[in-house]
């Protein structure tokens, strides 16, 4: 029986304490449920810093959450139950390449 102790998933504070479940796949190491560690927290308001993996005082400016900036990025979708044919046109760039073809010069 391993006790493992819960923090909130977006500020880090300590939330309570449990049990790890069983791994049947290997005994020797239990399951982690999310946003647990096997860590116990000191005395005090504290936050767990997962990067860090380990426990910090709640006002500690290197516990802040790092929130990370992902660039949007258009994509296109197929409809639902779409044959291949409709999902491969949605994956096709909007601007057909012009390789190939001939310019029209006069």
């Amino acid at each position: 029986m391993v006790t493992i102790y819960h923090y909130d998933e977006k500020t880090g504070h300590y939330i309570g304490q449990g049990v790890a479940p069983s791994n049947p796949a290997e005994p020797s190491a239990p399951l982690l449920p999310a946003h647990s560690t096997t860590v116990p927290p000191p005395s005090g308001p504290v936050r767990f810093d997962p990067v860090v993996g380990d426990w910090l005082a709640a006002g500690d400016a290197k516990a802040a959450p790092v929130v990370a900036v992902v660039p949007e990025v258009e994509t296109k979708t197929a409809p639902p139950n779409a044959g291949p044919e409709k999902v491969q046109a949605a994956e096709q760039p909007s601007e057909r390449p012009t390789k190939g073809r001939k310019s029209r010069r006069r």
